[in-house]
């Protein structure tokens, strides 16, 4: 209940997701009776999955499908008089005096009724979140820390991004359930769960899959440090191989993952391959030290204070503490590679500080008792103290709890124009041919467009590497048009095959047309440049939006 409300808190501050890729997650779910698996995707014409698609959030999709269903059919069961409330739009002077709670409630009921499946998506989100919360829970039971109500309102004291991250409608919510399963089943010797869990890993989320050999991995190495049994290390390995094994070969893209998983982790992520580097999304660039260490002071500071006073090497070689300070390592390392490994990093850092913790109140009532027999007043002393210090620690974590929460919520907003968006793709849609191409001005606008008009078909979107690996020639000549560099000459690496070269491009405005065959061009007021020049060009561009 504690996950979910804290989660269903930071999801209310708008009807529409925050992030562009849950837009696209959400539609691929709806588009799952239709479409099965895919094995091209028309609609992304100049990338690599236009021929060659692959879905890293298949099992995700499954899981959202009757969530989106049922509340389809929920809404449509509503009767019209609510309708007509929803759809009615005060105007300004009754707006003014309007109940502010009230005019939001009817917000989200008209955006209910209209798109169903928006509202679907943050109920999995919600419910998945409070999964999570479950099983940390259930950790800090097996570790028998102490404190436990502490650490689990500590939980509402995560990082301010965490919280954001976990707010998308995309798998990595699942994947950290996941993973902290595994953890759990692996500290309680049930193994043969495993299986399920590895297969699981390899379904919802590519990256789970690439997780969760990681996790249980690092589990056999803290294990063997911490001499646990051969046998039981031994059986956690097997098992979660047998699972591993059995996604990848049972896996609808199976073999094509492994290329995707290439493009996305070491030309993307890590940007490791010969393929020219290309600017991608923010979430893969190096998390800024001091706003880490900002929105992390809270997380920081109890494992700074668990490390200071608990940690000695007795207690590191204990099995569990060693593995979660790993992990807590590894998280750690990840997420100064890329800020987006917020999402994992800070759950097994409070389970570390929470596992140096373990059996410690116990030990504080023995002595206590011990205490007791021979100078009394000292035993009153120390459980007085002991109390109103873990009373104060509560108090600070809630406090903490409450202001992260907001600023969560504040950042978990949908700031894209969703108005002006659905009446430029529904005159798209009623206007123009069914597949003809549009030229957006940016790659990560994709999302939304495909949720509102899968209509038309879109030059690229999702990666840019997906474009630049396909054709690095013509990547570098949308980049130049759309950032308002043309009419220009650019020299471009082409990676292909037979042998890497350097190229000579000369780009101009009429390359739309030329080279990328598009029928329409779609711009935002953020690429004004671009915008500009199109207007000197009017004898190949014309208007056809009336707004």
């Amino acid at each position: 209940m504690l996950g979910c409300l804290a989660m269903a808190y930071v999801q209310s501050g708008s009807y529409e997701p925050s992030d562009r890729d849950s837009f696209y997650h959400i539609k691929m779910t709806k588009m799952l009776p239709e479409l099965g698996f895919p094995q091209t995707f028309k609609w992304l014409r100049h990338t690599i999955l236009y021929d060659h698609f692959v879905s890293h959030h298949t099992g995700f999709h499954i899981l959202l499908l009757p969530v989106v269903e049922v509340s389809t059919w929920l809404a449509h069961l509503m009767p019209d008089s609510l309708h007509r409330w929803a759809s009615y739009v005060p105007s300004k002077m009754e707006l003014d005096s309007a109940n502010p709670h009230l005019e939001g409630f009817r917000t989200w009921i008209r955006g209910w009724l209209d798109y169903p499946d928006l509202l679907a998506g943050k109920f999995l989100n919600v419910i998945l979140f409070g999964l999570s919360t479950t099983v940390i829970a259930l950790i800090l039971r097996h570790l028998n820390a102490s404190f436990r109500l502490f650490w689990l309102l500590a939980i509402l004291a995560l990082p301010t991004d965490f919280y954001l991250r976990m707010s998308y409608i995309r798998a990595p919510v699942a994947c950290l359930a996941i993973l902290l399963f595994s953890v759990y089943l692996c500290m309680v010797n049930r193994p043969r769960w495993l299986i399920l869990f590895g297969f699981l890993a390899g379904h919802i989320y590519l990256g789970c899959y690439v997780f969760f050999p990681i996790v249980i991995g690092t589990v056999v190495v803290g294990y063997l440090l911490a001499r646990v049994p051969t046998r039981q290390v031994l059986r956690i390995a097997g098992f979660s191989l047998i699972g591993w094994l059995a996604a990848t070969f049972t896996h609808p893209y199976f073999p094509q993952n492994f290329e995707f998983l290439k493009v996305q982790i070491f030309d993307t992520g890590l940007q490791l391959s010969n393929v020219r580097k290309v600017g991608v999304g923010v979430e893969w660039n190096p998390i800024n030290l001091d706003y880490w260490l900002e929105i992390s002071a809270f997380t920081l500071s109890i494992f700074t204070l668990s490390a200071v006073f608990r940690f000695t090497k007795s207690r590191l070689l204990e099995p569990n503490n060693l593995v979660l300070f790993f992990l807590n390592l590894g998280f750690l390392a990840l997420c100064m590679k890329s800020r987006r490994f917020i999402e994992y990093w800070p759950v097994f850092c409070l389970l570390n500080a929470a596992a140096l913790w373990s059996n410690f109140d116990s030990r504080l009532r023995q002595l206590s008792c011990r205490l007791a027999s021979s100078t009394a007043d000292t035993a009153i002393v120390i459980t007085h103290w002991a109390t109103r210090c873990y009373v104060f620690a509560c108090l600070v974590a809630c406090l903490s709890g409450a202001i992260t929460l907001y600023h969560s919520k504040k950042m978990a907003t949908c700031d894209f124009d969703i108005p002006n968006i659905r009446s430029a793709m529904d005159y798209l849609h009623d206007q123009t041919p069914k597949d003809s191409l549009v030229f957006a001005d940016d790659w990560d606008v994709f999302p939304y467009y495909f949720y509102y008009n899968d209509h038309n078909t879109y030059v690229c979107g999702l990666d840019p590497q997906f474009s630049n690996t396909l054709d690095p020639i013509l990547w570098e000549r949308y980049c130049v048009i759309t950032q308002g560099r043309s009419p220009t000459s650019s020299i471009v690496k082409d990676h292909r095959p037979p042998a890497p070269k350097m190229v000579t491009v000369n780009v101009n405005l009429r390359d739309i047309r030329d080279y990328f065959g598009a029928d329409y061009v779609i711009v935002d007021r953020d690429h004004t440049s671009f915008y500009r020049q199109m207007r000197t060009d009017m004898d190949v561009f014309d208007y056809v939006y009336p707004n």
